[in-house]
């Protein structure tokens, strides 16, 4: 059985506010002494304080147990566009978009919140791809991220450099709060899931086209069969489609897990 869902989300939330820390780990003396704008892979540790409370995005279900990925993907974002200015001499003027996304908590318990401050550590490999004239389109990002030391999730991305140009809205973070309060009510409707203790333990998004800005959204969303992961906790996974009108905005695939 794969029951479909249609419902309609807002577009905008608002902006996140944090302090991180790069840390340049070059692999090279050229690098260290130059700041290497050759095309290669660059290397970062980041560092932050992860927040005491979830940042409210609205009236939709939310667990407070858990931190999710919302600020590691940003910060993997604005990362990598300061690392493709800096250090890849990408244009200030082109537009950047994560055009794909994967992120997999690998580790439940550091996620939870513990009633106090939590460090969040991402050590961040930048590599340039379709390189013309020195300067990369693209860039293939990839994170390993701990929490307090520990070793608990992934994130990678393809960011895309567009043309001058080109008109582009939305946002990774947007994506994936309107695909988390689909994918919570979901879990609760199709399997009974309690919201308070669910958390998305894996995620990826493929943008297929630009969202108008100050307009919902339309999530179509279907289900596979629920199942239980090695650990025994129940496990629901999910295709969701955005579209604004006949427009298709990009497709989420996501695992809710119940702690439990």
């Amino acid at each position: 059985m794969v029951p479909t869902k249609r419902s309609d989300i807002p577009a905008d939330i608002p902006a996140m506010s944090f302090t991180r820390h790069l840390v340049h780990r070059a692999s090279s003396f050229e690098g260290i002494m130059h700041g290497s704008a050759t095309p290669v892979a660059q290397h970062f540790t980041l560092s932050m304080a992860l927040p005491q409370q979830r940042p409210d995005f609205g009236g939709a279900p939310r667990s407070g147990l858990f931190h999710d990925m919302h600020l590691p993907l940003e910060a993997l974002r604005r990362s990598a566009l300061f690392v493709a200015h800096r250090y890849f001499r990408v244009p200030a003027e082109r537009a950047a978009v994560f055009s794909s996304t994967d992120s997999e908590v690998t580790a439940l318990a550091p996620w939870r919140r513990s009633g106090g401050p939590a460090q969040l550590t991402m050590e961040l490999t930048f590599s340039p791809v379709d390189v013309v004239h020195g300067v990369p389109r693209g860039l293939e990002c990839e994170s390993t991220l701990r929490i307090e030391g520990s070793v608990c999730g992934t994130a990678t991305a393809r960011m895309e450099f567009l043309a001058p140009d080109t008109d582009h809205h939305g946002s990774t973070v947007e994506l994936l709060e309107g695909s988390r309060e689909m994918a919570f009510l979901l879990a609760a409707q199709l399997g009974g899931f309690s919201v308070g203790s669910c958390i998305l333990s894996r995620w990826n998004a493929r943008l297929e086209s630009s969202a108008a800005p100050g307009l919902p959204a339309s999530c179509t969303a279907s289900s596979g069969a629920l199942r239980r992961e090695p650990d025994g906790r129940p496990a629901l996974p999910l295709t969701l489609v955005f579209s604004q009108g006949p427009h298709r905005i990009g497709t989420v695939g996501a695992v809710v897990l119940q702690d439990c």
